[in-house]
């Protein structure tokens, strides 16, 4: 064991040591030495590897005994250098330790090498001289490493599978996990499993926390990102494991101050004057903002993304394929890519501005090994056939019958610039028999059906002219899929629902949109029906003006007024209707100037005040304001205030 003193030396072994760098097994003795004058780090420590003699394996020998001609290897560990330790434990009863450590402690990107060294006892004595071994090392160089089992998902730069993931308070390190069991594969992965084209970095990947470019917490595991523009991302084995890993990671980048979290916030940021507001990274308030389908970014690419699959067989994988394509694609031809396939979710546009990445949430009893998937941004620019991504949905609970996924598609590290695809169907509707080949899975509400909800219900349900407003506007196909399907699934309808709308709509001349309301107002979806669920949906689907035409939300201001007038300035303020208008517009211009243009200024929704500057003196000037609740805009607000007279010097 370590001693107390600094300069002291402890003798463990005899050990047998196989070292995989060189390529040899010795039986050898290791003279062990805490932080001292020969290192600086603090929790350092020495180790010395002797050969053992083969005529006597000195089991009892002491340091000052221990010849120096037999020294093999002389290994300095600190914190800093530290990767992992493991114990492994095999069937033949004998326990190893794997000792991994950087050579270099300044090396950033792994090019110097690593030392991984194997110790097991050399019989089963009494003393476990391994155990001794890993006291000593956990009292000092690891003695905060922090380990979790973690899955590496597939398409990275380092190998996917078991891992461990341990957490250092100057760096993170992710090695191969020895005490995994072999599992067999189902065949069905083996046809799914995607080869990555490339170099695959071997591990132990080490990354220190100053390299770090940004960090952020997922549902699923972990993900990072360096400053070498490299991605790694880890699912968790547990919900536990997840909860602790994501606040150690923040407590050991807590001290970083070059690391940012996603998204990032700024601390105590410099408030900019009222009139001249800093710049401020954008947020999302809703899906369709995410999607940026109507911008003409520089660099932007307008995609369509929908998600096919075949029809579900209980107890069987189900593969998802998430299909990228051109805009313009039409639909007919984006299905003959999947023959004998449905669209489970609808397609919608969206603009690529940075790299990808699909992520997959699943609900319990469900489980796949294709939990996220990078892709550059520049795979998309000569795009000519659709972008293919296969999700193997494996069912673990035979009991869950209901299935709920969600399929998140992030640009870059923002958490609000991704769009949601509600993946929903019941298994149950494919264990029932007696069915005609074509008679739809899915039985839909019949007309004559009364309503539960009576008086209750929103008034737009119960007036047939607010109904048909929603037909009017969500029948129409939509450019970029913001009709009846995506208001379906938005609403959480089953995938074959969608199907048999449409065909009973064709069949019948009913309005799909109508057959949906009944679906919802009757209680068969996963969003209950209300006003604040009808608009938020509108919201996320980019539909405002059926917001407006309905009035379902009416941004308005209680007052509009001017506070204080200067020679050259106008101090205008108001007080808002509610709470939740998200940006105003101000516009000022001269009294009597016909049709010249109006300067305008935009305020965020927490804003109640604005000084217009570098105004002439004695002058009258027409202003007015817009409230906004994000595209759902109000009335104009028009008032008339007047400049100061300039004073004259004497």
């Amino acid at each position: 064991m370590m001693a107390d003193a600094s300069n002291t030396s402890v003798v463990i072994g005899p050990l047998k040591l196989i070292d995989y760098t060189r390529k040899e097994k010795r039986l050898v003795m290791l003279m062990c030495t805490g932080e001292g004058d020969w290192c600086s780090a603090p929790g350092g420590c020495r180790i010395r590897v002797f050969k053992c003699p083969a005529a006597a394996p000195f089991g009892k020998e002491t340091s000052d005994k221990i010849k120096p001609s037999l020294l093999l290897h002389d290994y300095v560990i600190t914190p800093a250098t530290a990767v992992n330790v493991e114990k492994i434990k095999r069937n033949h009863g004998k326990v190893k330790l794997v000792v991994t450590f950087r050579v270099n402690e300044n090396d950033v990107l792994g090019t110097s090498g690593y030392e991984e060294l194997v110790f097991k006892d050399q019989s089963k004595a009494t003393t476990s001289h391994v155990a001794e071994l890993e006291s000593f090392l956990f009292q000092g160089p690891y003695e905060d490493m922090r380990q979790f089992n973690v899955e590496i998902s597939p398409h990275q730069i380092i190998p996917e599978g078991p891992a461990r993931f341990n957490i250092f308070r100057t760096h993170i390190s992710v090695v191969k996990r020895f005490t995994t069991e072999r599992q067999k594969e189902n065949s069905m992965e083996k046809v799914l499993k995607t080869v990555r084209k490339g170099k695959i970095q071997r591990l132990p990947l080490v990354v220190r926390l100053a390299n770090l470019r940004s960090y952020s917490s997922l549902p699923v595991g972990f993900r990072f990102d360096t400053k070498q523009r490299k991605t790694y991302f880890f699912k968790c084995c547990s919900c536990k494991d997840g909860e602790d890993m994501n606040a150690q990671i923040k407590l050991a980048m807590g001290s970083q101050p070059s690391i940012r979290s996603v998204p990032p916030k700024r601390l105590n940021p410099p408030k900019p004057p009222p009139d001249k507001p800093g710049p401020t990274e954008p947020t999302y308030v809703n899906e369709w903002e995410a999607r940026r389908c109507e911008e003409d970014i520089h660099g932007g690419i307008k995609l369509n993304v929908g998600v096919f699959a075949a029809k579900p067989q209980p107890g069987q994988p189900w593969i998802l394929y998430v299909c990228i394509g051109r805009q313009g694609a039409s639909l007919q031809d984006v299905k003959q890519c999947f023959p004998g396939r449905e669209m489970v979710c609808p397609s919608r546009v969206f603009q690529v501005v940075s790299d990808l990445s699909i992520n997959t949430e699943l609900p319990e009893g469900w489980s796949t090994d294709n939990v996220v998937k990078e892709v550059p941004k520049d795979q998309f620019s000569v795009l000519e056939d659709p972008f293919i991504h296969e999700i193997c949905i494996q069912h673990r609970n035979h009991g869950k019958k209901q299935f709920h996924g969600r399929i998140y598609i992030r640009q870059g590290l923002s958490e609000t610039l991704r769009i949601t695809l509600n993946v929903i169907t019941n298994f149950t509707l494919y264990e029932r028999v007696g069915r005609k080949r074509n008679e739809p899975l899915y039985d839909l509400v019949p007309r004559d059906r009364p309503v539960s909800s009576g008086d209750s219900s929103p008034a737009w349900l119960r007036l047939f002219s607010e109904r048909k407003k929603l037909w009017d506007s969500l029948d129409i196909p939509n450019l970029f899929g913001d009709d009846w399907r995506l208001f379906a699934e938005k609403i959480g309808l089953d995938y074959q629902a969608i199907v048999t709308i449409e065909n009973h709509s064709h069949e019948h001349g009913t309005s799909p949109t109508e057959l949906v309301l009944r679906e919802w107002e009757r209680g068969r979806t996963a969003v209950p029906v209300s006003d604040e669920a009808l608009v938020q949906i509108l919201h996320d689907m980019g539909r405002p003006d059926v917001i407006q035409d309905m009035a379902l939300q009416v941004p308005r201001l209680e007052d509009f007024r001017v506070e204080a007038t200067t020679p050259n300035t106008i101090h205008v303020t108001w007080t808002p209707a509610s709470d939740d208008i998200t940006h105003y517009v101000i516009e000022i211009k001269p009294s009597g100037s016909g049709c010249a243009p109006w300067s305008s200024h935009h305020r965020q929704g927490n804003c109640r005040s604005l000084v217009f500057r570098d105004l002439r003196p004695d002058t009258e000037y027409d202003l007015r304001i817009q409230p906004s609740i994000q595209r759902v805009n109000g009335e104009w607000t028009n008032i008339t205030a007047k400049t100061d007279v300039a004073c004259t010097e004497l």
